[in-house]
């Protein structure tokens, strides 16, 4: 997993060498704001390390440890160690089925169902759809995975009062029903809450843009 990788990589973080003597008397004064501390626990001992300035030159950084003794570490060692909570997050499916299993698909206000594998307008049976699109929407349903799992902020919206998209499925039985709110600006990813869920999730923009589809649209 990303946390298990993560704690092998701070388990194995070495010093390229430990400072003393000129080597240790030329160091810069500490910086009242380091770049990171690091707390690694093992039974009931414990290990405090500060990551402090970075020499550009040979591209290490200054490494403290609770006694005060420095050490040179590669900055791309410590490179792998920044993470934020994003990053470790374990992406969450939303929906766990296959394209078979989609037997129904309600996008807006429009309703699909397949029959042997033909997908149909329920309001209009006879109209031409495109048989790769529906297919398109119907995997999309199908795997729906979070990239991330939100707490809502007071006063935030995400889209979802009034959203852009609502897509209920009905797989094996089951149905659930999904709105898809605003694009993050900054990602590219929209927010996504399942009926249900007072979690506000985001998925990948391109999962959502294959529902921004017209009637017309969809004609094959």
């Amino acid at each position: 997993t990303k946390v298990q990788s993560l704690v092998e990589d701070y388990a194995n973080l070495k010093a390229q060498r430990k400072l003393e003597g000129n080597d240790l008397a030329e160091l810069p004064a500490k910086s009242d704001t380091p770049q990171m501390t690091i707390t690694l626990g093992a039974g009931e001992q414990t290990v405090d390390l500060t990551v402090d300035q970075l020499n550009s030159v040979a591209d290490v950084y200054y490494v403290y440890d609770e006694s005060g003794a420095a050490y040179t570490v590669r900055r791309s060692d410590l490179a792998t160690l920044s993470k934020s909570p994003r990053d470790l997050y374990k992406a969450q499916t939303l929906t766990d089925k296959t394209t078979d299993d989609v037997a129904a698909m309600q996008v807006n206000d429009l309703t699909f169902t397949c029959t042997d594998g033909i997908w149909t307008l329920a309001d209009d049976p006879d109209y031409h759809l495109d048989a790769s699109t529906c297919s398109t929407m119907a995997t999309a349903l199908s795997s729906l995975n979070a990239k991330r799992q939100l707490t809502a902020e007071t006063g935030e919206d995400y889209g979802l009062t009034d959203p852009a998209v609502t897509v209920t499925v009905t797989a094996n039985g089951q149905t659930s029903t999904f709105a898809f709110g605003t694009e993050n600006p900054v990602t590219g990813d929209m927010y996504v809450q399942k009926e249900g869920d007072d979690a506000i999730y985001t998925v990948s923009g391109n999962k959502a843009a294959c529902f921004e589809l017209t009637k017309a649209d969809l004609f094959g």
